[in-house]
């Protein structure tokens, strides 16, 4: 293997820790944005400045992984609409909102929403909040699937008129990741199974759920990618 052609500094501004989460996406205004999840900090870069959308209280993450199991702290974060909505972990639901600027830092959600999860993404389909790994009122529950309703990320109650709703899967110890196809089905990693996710509509079941894989172990939380309809990842 070679390079071709070598290397052009993006930028002569630095930030702060590793990042393990990079996601490019735009305003409605066409502002290109980039939010950059470190292990201590959490970043806005655009026209290649980083701003410092760090929450007031937010503690440093673990750098490395330990023999003892401690998670390196990875990110996750999904647009709702021109804002975007972030977690690191284990940790906090945030969400920050462009139109307030890139010297707004990202506040957590308000409502009913879970206040910490170990992953997420929102579905298109419906427009659901999806978290991985949610907490339930109690505790952080790794394998609870929770959603909000339909439009509304502050709304988590289920009830009539309400799509809002939760799944505790039951084969593993942890929910590793979820992945998003182009075909609308999820794919919900374990770390002992594959599962399904399948949007059902605006109703009482919204989701269905399947085991589409035993013995399926996933490497780690970032170890899995859709790439033109197709799901990769690395397993144990």
């Amino acid at each position: 293997p070679q390079k071709l052609g070598g290397w052009l500094k993006y930028s002569v501004n630095q930030f702060t820790g590793i990042c393990r989460l990079l996601k490019d996406f735009a305003s409605l205004a066409l502002v290109r944005y980039k939010v950059l999840g470190c292990t201590s900090k959490l970043y806005v870069e655009t026209a290649g400045t980083f701003s410092d959308i760090t929450p007031g209280g937010f503690a440093a993450g673990v750098t490395d992984s330990t023999d003892g199991g401690a998670q390196c702290s990875v990110w996750t974060a999904d647009n709702w609409g021109e804002d975007l909505i972030i977690n690191r972990r284990g940790g906090a639901i945030l969400l920050w909102d462009t139109s307030t600027g890139v010297g707004t830092p990202a506040a957590a959600l308000g409502g009913t929403a879970p206040t910490s999860a170990n992953g997420l993404f929102v579905s298109p389909l419906g427009q659901h909040l999806v978290l991985l790994g949610a907490h339930n009122g109690t505790y952080l529950d790794p394998m609870l699937i929770r959603w909000s309703d339909s439009q509304d990320y502050t709304l988590w109650a289920a009830g009539v008129g309400h799509t809002a709703g939760s799944k505790h899967l039951s084969t593993g110890n942890q929910i590793m990741c979820g992945v998003k196809t182009l075909s609308g089905e999820y794919a919900i990693f374990t770390d002992s199974h594959l599962w399904s996710m399948t949007y059902e509509g605006q109703d009482n079941l919204t989701f269905d759920f399947h085991v589409r894989g035993e013995n399926r172990g996933i490497q780690g939380p970032n170890a899995a990618i859709e790439a033109d309809g197709k799901i990769y990842w690395m397993g144990s």
